[in-house]
């Protein structure tokens, strides 16, 4: 209990105060505030203790907080550890104190071999996602008429255990629940309104109809998003369509401005599902793939440029094709060419919506051209399926970050936050 300074009270604190003393007050409950502080900085679990016996020996009466909680948590048994008690299992901090405490060394080897694998710079072994048991699994599930998307594949170039967790044992992440739409939202709406939009367009390169159109196109994709795309909009629900508008608006324009010569002529084009098969060399024969193409533009000479809609504004690079990590682009160009048969690929590139600009990844720019882009694909795609059928998932954080929506975010021991 907190008591008067006797040759100072608080009300003369205060008096004097009042009259330009510096002076504070001397019963300023900062017990209170500190456990208020405490407790509410908590989000998963609390930990009380407290002293029981005095340096004298004698017992150390409980707190007034110590009482109190002690009757909201319906008087549980306290725990009483003294210094002289061996540590509990799950309290040991160590190998050398697992074994000063008397446990057997060997209960602890298994996990042991686990934390030095996960410790290791390279994720290598059966605890750091090599599952070479897993290749008669992986072959039935994954038989030799398999179709594969691409982004799929993407998904494995980026991290196989990311691969493994989404796509072989299906799991999804754990998000809280919140209003207002996604980025996945997000890019459905973008999509929908841009292939909306140039399909109605009598002109799809003259950009004054277009941009006249928009605002109707717009709105009526915006009318039914929410429960097209599973979302509960905002307050803020029609401020944020005037901001895509905007957003829409600069695209048009700057799509306009590096597509002279080109014309839109194909939009949500698909391959390899009913029927238009894409086919190339896999690890262990033909390796079939199907996707949807977002644009296809033709110029005077017939040739094709293709144009993939990305609504995130990460960098996407050569090295991402390089790698692996981008394979959808160089896919949709052979779906075009090979599959649908509309012609030869001559451009192509990922157009990042939300900053309307095209991305330094360009097919025509790749070393060898379109062509040497098409074959470091295919030789990629190649690879991750060898490395799926193999078993080979292990995490590998990208050089940008790991994505957010991955399902083992939350688990995961070598995940790193995305730098996008």
């Amino acid at each position: 209990a907190e008591r008067e300074m006797p040759l100072l009270r608080e009300a003369d604190r205060a008096a004097l105060s009042a009259h330009g003393a510096p002076l504070e007050p001397h019963l300023r409950g900062d017990e209170i505030t500190l456990f208020y502080a405490a407790v509410t900085r908590a989000r998963e679990q609390l930990l009380f203790t407290r002293p029981y016996v005095a340096d004298d020996g004698q017992a150390w009466e409980p707190s007034t907080y110590w009482r109190q909680l002690h009757g909201l948590l319906g008087q549980p048994q306290p725990l009483r550890v003294r210094p002289e008690d061996r540590v509990l299992p799950q309290a040991v901090a160590s190998a050398a104190e697992w074994i000063e405490q008397g446990y057997d060394p060997a209960a602890i080897a298994p996990g042991l071999a686990v934390f030095q694998a996960r410790q290791a710079a390279r994720a290598a072994g059966p605890f750091e996602g090599e599952l070479p048991q897993l290749a008669a699994e992986l072959a039935a599930r994954y038989p030799p008429e398999q179709s594969w998307s691409a982004s799929r594949l993407e998904t494995y170039g980026t991290c196989g255990f990311y691969y493994y967790v989404t796509h072989a044992l299906k799991l999804e992440p754990r998000a809280e629940p919140e209003a207002g739409y996604d980025a996945l939202a997000l890019g459905s709406m973008y999509h929908a309104i841009l292939d909306k939009l140039y399909r109605r367009a009598a002109n799809p390169s003259d950009l004054e109809e277009l941009q006249a159109s928009l605002p109707g196109v717009a709105r009526s994709v915006f009318a039914t998003a929410p429960a097209d795309y599973g979302f509960r909009p905002t307050a803020l629900w029609q401020q944020q369509q005037t901001e895509l508008l905007r957003v829409l608006g600069d695209t048009l324009t700057e799509l306009a401005a590096v597509s002279v010569g080109w014309t839109p002529r194909y939009l949500e084009q698909r391959f390899g599902f009913e029927a238009a098969p894409l086919v190339i060399d896999g690890p262990a024969g033909p390796l079939r793939l199907h996707g949807f193409i977002d644009r296809i533009d033709v110029n005077a000479a017939g040739q094709l440029r293709l144009i993939d809609y990305k609504t995130g504004g990460a960098p996407i690079t050569a090295a991402d094709l390089q790698d692996g990590r981008r394979l959808q682009l160089p896919v949709y160009a052979l779906g075009a060419s090979e599959a649908l048969g509309l012609g030869e690929v001559a451009e192509g590139f990922y157009w990042h919506i939300g900053s309307a600009r095209a991305s330094s990844l360009k097919l025509e720019k790749f070393d060898g051209g379109v062509a040497g882009a098409l074959e470091t694909a295919k030789a990629r795609l190649a690879a991750h399926v060898a490395g799926i059928y193999a078993g080979q998932f292990q995490p590998q954080p990208p050089d940008k970050g790991c994505p957010s929506y991955c399902p083992a975010s939350g688990f995961c021991w070598r995940y790193t936050p995305s730098k996008f």
